[in-house]
């Protein structure tokens, strides 16, 4: 199903969608909208829309979903009158595909997949210096990453190769504002003694100039 959707091959998925286990079918489909919505290389609204919607039959809705800052306070769409609301709205487009990508995670643990396109908005919000963004959906998903896989072998490997990135927006945004959120340096920081992570004197040395700039700027402030 998936090789006929990425071929647009509509007939062929609405029959596939009608045989195969609804469950396996909508998070095919999800995941694929999901792409269509984010990977700037492979933009399809038209189809990320369509399969958007096929979803909205095959999940359980939540009459209390929890609204994130990191998603800009948007919830998964319920209802086709909610999705096709938003239709024309890039920015509230790739919030829902985020928090479908999220949704399925927590259902499959797929940490390739989720990781692959939460990294993908975040290379958006880079090129767009929207630094505190990146951050922010990196926080994000590094905590979610953690409540879900807790201490397994992927979720370690993610943090030693990640970690950087963290780091470097943290850089981007103090050459940016002069200010970096403490709150994000204290989760950073926790992550680090909670776990006894290996870091490399490299990004210590970075983190520590982080430091230094905030507290000179508080100093300053004050």
């Amino acid at each position: 199903m998936m090789l006929a959707a990425h071929y647009n091959l509509r007939p062929i998925v609405d029959l596939l969608f009608e045989l195969l286990p609804l469950d396996r079918a909508v998070d095919d489909l999800l995941r694929l909208a999901c792409r269509y919505t984010i990977d700037r290389h492979m933009l399809d609204g038209d189809n990320a829309f369509y399969f958007f919607a096929q979803g909205l039959n095959g999940k359980q809705t939540s009459d209390n979903p929890i609204l994130y800052e990191v998603y800009e306070f948007h919830h998964e769409c319920q209802t086709f009158d909610e999705l096709i609301s938003i239709q024309n709205d890039n920015n509230a487009m790739c919030m829902h595909a985020l928090l479908v990508n999220e949704r399925i995670f927590r259902q499959h643990g797929d940490i390739a997949i989720y990781f692959d396109l939460f990294e993908k908005q975040c290379d958006y919000y880079h090129d767009n210096q929207l630094f505190h963004r990146c951050l922010q959906l990196r926080i994000h998903a590094y905590q979610l990453i953690r409540r879900v896989q807790n201490d397994s072998y992927d979720q370690r490997r993610w943090h030693d190769n990640k970690f950087y990135s963290l780091v470097k927006d943290l850089q981007n945004m103090l050459r940016q504002s002069g200010v970096v959120p403490v709150d994000s340096l204290v989760i950073i920081f926790n992550w680090i003694f909670d776990q006894n992570m290996i870091v490399s004197t490299f990004l210590q040395l970075n983190l520590l100039k982080i430091v230094i700039c905030v507290s000179i700027y508080s100093v300053v402030q004050n």
